[in-house]
């Protein structure tokens, strides 16, 4: 072989190992770095009586991770063809989680006449909501809802 033969060998192994050691540390740091946890999202299909899975990361914030997971299912779906679980302008007005129970207080826009025709039943929404909760929150053993401080079934019978 010759001196430049060798010489452009050489080069190309060094070339092909720094690609090489570029790629798994590309990898590795996405596999740890991967931008918040993974939380599963089920929102009720405008076509049909199925549902639809979102799955979303949502970074770490100041609250915590019930409390922004919830306000991320309050502004609805990112999917096309999706409805809300509850309608527009439901707001949390408070949620506490004491003994593996999350005490959620809603307010009042969750029977909402004007929406009603387009939306899920209230207690179809609630039961949508609360399995939402308890299938990404394995530390929480049931879901409490209440509409402005009221238990939210009380007065939702008739529906």
């Amino acid at each position: 072989m010759t001196l430049p033969a060798i010489k452009n060998k050489k080069t190309s192994i060094i070339l092909a190992s720094v690609l090489v050691a570029a790629f798994f540390f590309s990898m590795i740091f996405f596999l740890v770095n991967r931008g918040g946890k993974r939380r599963v999202f089920v929102f009720p299909s405008v076509e049909t009586g199925s549902s639809v899975v979102e799955i979303r990361r949502l970074p770490e914030t100041h609250m915590s991770e019930v409390e922004y997971y919830i306000s991320e299912m309050m502004l609805g779906p990112q999917t096309e063809r999706c409805r809300r679980i509850f309608p527009a302008g439901t707001e949390v007005l408070s949620c506490m989680l004491k003994n593996k129970v999350l005490y959620v207080n809603l307010s009042k826009e969750i029977v909402n006449p004007e929406t009603e025709n387009k939306m899920l039943p209230v207690k179809d929404s609630i039961e949508l909501f609360k399995s939402n909760i308890l299938r990404n929150f394995s530390s929480i053993s049931s879901v409490e809802v209440f509409v402005e401080g009221n238990s939210a079934y009380e007065g939702f019978q008739a529906i």
